[in-house]
């Protein structure tokens, strides 16, 4: 409905002005707000099992901003809430960090007490469902824009070429990296690319398993990046 996209455009955007303002210095922190002659009474809700903590992401994007070069099929959910990808870039970066950081699905919901208001930065794998306003509804999605955050070189085939052929120009790119925030409650599942190959071929596979809310719940994907020039064994030692 007409009112929903209101609310879900409202939470998103509030979202981004606020962490972004003022080199986020209005991020997380009480805030009093005056509209319509009224005064309201912001603050977010701290971290638990299905919140992100407010100080984990650095940075949050629309969606629709984000530009899907290798995704076909764009695995979203309707429903309340504005769709967010939440990125965490920190310097000097953290391990297992790809280099643009790492990123993850938000929903933002804003829940009115009154002139209280909260707003939550939701983790849909984990609890697709949220009470807002009294009723619980399905949150609203996206989960390939936090993946095609990482956009691939302009021609990944060669990239994968000259890591078979020149593996020592990309020795320092080798490693281990989270394409999304670790979870000690799902399952790592580490996709390892073969020969003249990048970890970008693994993204329309990612995407689609990603569609199985019971294997979003459950695992976390993680790849390996190689030049696959080296000996076996050398990569394997490095893994």
């Amino acid at each position: 409905s007409t009112s929903c996209e209101i609310y879900n455009s409202a939470s998103s955007e509030l979202t981004i002005l606020l962490r972004s303002a003022d080199e986020g210095r209005l991020w997380n922190r009480p805030l009093t707000l005056t509209a319509d002659n009224t005064t309201y009474r912001l603050r977010l809700q701290p971290a638990a099992r299905a919140i992100w903590s407010p100080d984990y992401f650095t940075s949050f994007l629309d969606p629709k901003r984000v530009k899907h070069a290798l995704i076909k099929k764009e695995v979203t959910q309707a429903g309340v809430g504005g769709p967010l990808v939440g990125v965490r870039a920190v310097s000097p970066p953290e391990n297992f960090a790809p280099s643009k950081g790492i990123s993850a699905p938000v929903t933002t919901t804003l829940d009115f007490h009154g002139t209280d208001v909260t707003l939550s930065l939701r983790r849909p794998a984990k609890q697709p469902t949220a009470t807002v306003e009294g009723v619980t509804r399905p949150l609203s999605a996206d989960y390939s824009a936090p993946i095609s955050y990482h956009r691939p070189p302009g021609n990944v085939l060669l990239i994968g070429l000259m890591g078979a052929l020149r593996g020592a120009r990309y020795e320092k790119k080798a490693g281990l990296y989270f394409l999304q925030p670790y979870d000690p409650d799902r399952i790592p599942v580490v996709f390892v690319h073969g020969l003249i190959s990048t970890p970008f071929d693994w993204v329309q596979t990612i995407n689609g398993l990603l569609a199985d809310p019971e294997i979003r719940r459950h695992y976390q994907f993680w790849v390996f990046a190689y030049p696959t020039g080296n000996p076996v064994l050398y990569s394997a030692l490095r893994l």
